[in-house]
């Protein structure tokens, strides 16, 4: 406790000696404040003061500067009136030159266009005095053609001649022949010559059906032919040493006929009052004419309901045939080129007709479309014998013509083609001319049928096919006229080689007569 309270004692004793330390300091920081203070005023003092300077410095400047400003104004002034004036000078002068340019490329292009119509109207004019010419010509071809064979016929009718068919890989040309022979009375003789397995097949259809419709036929072995043209008609020629016509002669007899039939009857259409094959189903036993009528009534019917179908007014037949041979430059269906016939059917059922198919050849199948199936009759799959199919189809175009709505027929060229022309109905026939024999041929069909560039079905020429197919389908009916033709249609045709069909009539005559008719 001693202890204690001499520790204590000693920690008072400390306190208070540093308490009057502590006062004794208090004047001596407070005289060092007191100087902090002061010396911080001095230098706030010296800082305003130094702002102050500052900041008249910078009047002075600014008055100055502004006094300069003052001076300088006139001649900115000055300087912007003369950039303005500078600027104003180039855009007129640019303005002028635009104007300049506008001119001059206005001038160029009445020019340009006065030089391009003047172009076109020599070409328009070249192109129509070319199709005068071309027009001229193929009058003059037809007139000079007719009064040839009127004359070949005074010296060697017909009705005395045989028509006389050299080995073909085709059956299509008998059209024409039953054409040429079954309006005359009397003496329809024909003499077909084969030289293969093939030639002998087609040859005994052709008599087949010939036959039927009452023509005496002959088939001849010709032998040696091969497949070449040139040795075909020798050997046939040797076969038939009477007076006897090439079967392509038979086309210039229809042509003959339908165009004397013009200018008697005063413009009536040949085929539109010959029934030309009349009843087919003439002479056949009765139940196998059962048979072919119900089957050409059932493709009818079909053609009747898809109008129904469509509510159409018309039937716009599509009689396609393709070829692998010699005619395949005719197909409308190649598939290199697209598929006209779908465009064509378009285009017919939105001119209000119902389109139907007949393709007249072997194929199993229609190789546009599937939907195409529904609207296409196939008389060459019927499951008959083939001049029995040849029938059917005859049939199904004489129940066209009776029919009591209009009907169109569009193909391309061929002989079944033809046959529905031989029937009485209107026929628009797409060729490509190319430069032979088929080409006379059609030539002189155009004496009693419509042909049609081919170039319009195809994709080169679509305006021009809506513009045909705006002439041919009328509000009621189908009238397509008589001998009407593009004269661009025949723009390469040798007319020469017509004559090959008349000298025909002449091979085995060699009198003075028949010697000055051949020069």
């Amino acid at each position: 406790e001693e202890a204690q309270r001499y520790e204590i004692e000693a920690a008072r004793e400390r306190l208070a000696e540093e308490a009057k330390q502590r006062e004794a300091e208090v004047p001596r920081l407070r005289a060092e404040e007191e100087e902090e203070e002061e010396a911080r005023e001095a230098a706030r003092l010296r800082e305003e003061e130094a702002q102050r300077y500052e900041i008249e410095a910078a009047r002075e400047r600014l008055a100055e500067e502004a006094k300069q400003r003052e001076a300088e104004v006139p001649r900115l002034r000055a300087e912007e009136e003369e950039e303005e004036e500078a600027r104003e000078a180039a855009r007129l002068r640019e303005e002028e030159a635009q104007r300049y340019e506008i001119e001059a490329a206005r001038v160029r292009e009445e020019e340009a266009k006065q030089r391009g119509q003047e172009k076109q109207n020599a070409l328009e004019t070249a192109k129509e005095v070319k199709r005068q010419r071309q027009q001229r010509l193929e009058e003059l071809a037809k007139q000079q053609m007719v009064a040839l064979l009127m004359a070949i016929h005074q010296i060697c009718p017909l009705e005395d001649t045989i028509v006389r068919s050299p080995a073909h890989k085709s059956t299509g040309d008998i059209y024409h022949w039953l054409a040429a022979l079954l309006t005359q009375p009397r003496n329809r003789r024909v003499v077909i010559g084969h030289d293969t397995v093939d030639t002998k097949r087609l040859a005994t259809i052709s008599a087949a059906t010939l036959e039927h419709f009452g023509v005496n036929v002959t088939l001849k072995e010709t032998g040696g032919g091969g497949y070449r043209t040139n040795p075909r008609e020798c050997a046939i020629k040797k076969a038939v040493t009477k007076k006897a016509i090439h079967q392509q002669a038979t086309t210039a007899v229809i042509s003959l006929r339908a165009q004397e039939f013009l200018r008697r009857t005063g413009g009536q259409a040949y085929f539109k009052v010959h029934d030309v094959f009349g009843d087919v189903l003439r002479g056949l036993p009765r139940e196998m004419a059962a048979q072919l009528m119900a089957i050409a009534s059932r493709a009818v019917e079909r053609m009747t309901r898809e109008m129904e179908r469509l509510q159409a007014r018309k039937l716009a037949v599509l009689h396609v045939r393709y070829s692998d041979g010699e005619n395949k430059i005719q197909n409308i269906d190649p598939r290199e080129q697209g598929p006209p016939v779908v465009d064509l059917i378009g285009r017919l059922r939105a001119r209000g007709c119902a389109p139907f198919i007949i393709a007249c050849d072997h194929r199993e199948k229609w190789h546009y479309s599937p939907d195409l199936e529904s609207i296409t009759w196939r008389p060459f799959q019927i499951g008959m014998e083939d001049y029995l199919m040849k029938l059917g189809h005859l049939l199904v175009l004489r129940l066209l013509r009776q029919a009591s709505f209009p009907v169109l027929v569009i193909g391309n060229t061929s002989g079944m083609l033809d046959a529905a022309t031989f029937s009485g109905l209107d026929v628009i026939n797409f060729h490509q001319p190319h430069t032979s024999i088929n080409d006379s041929r059609i030539l002189l069909q155009t004496t009693f049928s419509r042909v049609v560039p081919r170039a319009v079905l195809m994709n080169e020429r679509k305006e021009d096919l809506d513009g045909l197919l705006d002439s041919v389908v009328h509000p009621d009916r189908f009238d397509v006229g008589v001998g009407v033709i593009d004269p661009r249609i025949m723009s390469s045709v040798p007319h020469l080689e017509h004559f090959q069909h008349f000298f025909t009539f002449l091979e085995n005559r060699e009198d003075k007569e028949i010697r000055d008719l051949k020069r």
